[in-house]
């Protein structure tokens, strides 16, 4: 199954991006959300490993993004957020179970 934990990652976005970086651990996380200053906001995000590869990429993302998925804490570097209609400070939670 896997460790039982929630992390969070606070990625502060100003004129529209912004980037935060994940510590690495060889966990597996099972849920991906990223929570924008109002649900009527949107956003594009950005998941790239230690090399700078992209591992997932959402576009026009309006509102909390929610998405199950499978990917390594292990691998995943940086969450960035960019085209955001509003500035301020989004929540990305991972979910490990």
């Amino acid at each position: 199954m896997g460790r039982e934990q929630s992390l969070k990652l606070s990625v502060s976005v100003s004129s529209g991006s912004g980037t935060g970086t994940l510590t690495n651990s060889w966990d597996l996380v099972r849920w991906l959300r990223v929570v924008p200053i109002a649900e009527s906001d949107s956003f594009d995000l950005t998941i790239k490993d230690g090399d700078g590869h992209i591992m997932l990429s959402r576009t026009g993302q309006v509102g909390t993004l929610s998405e199950q998925i499978e990917m390594s804490l292990g691998i995943m570097k940086t969450v960035a957020i960019a085209n955001a209609t509003q500035d301020g400070t989004y929540t990305v939670k991972l979910d490990m179970h």
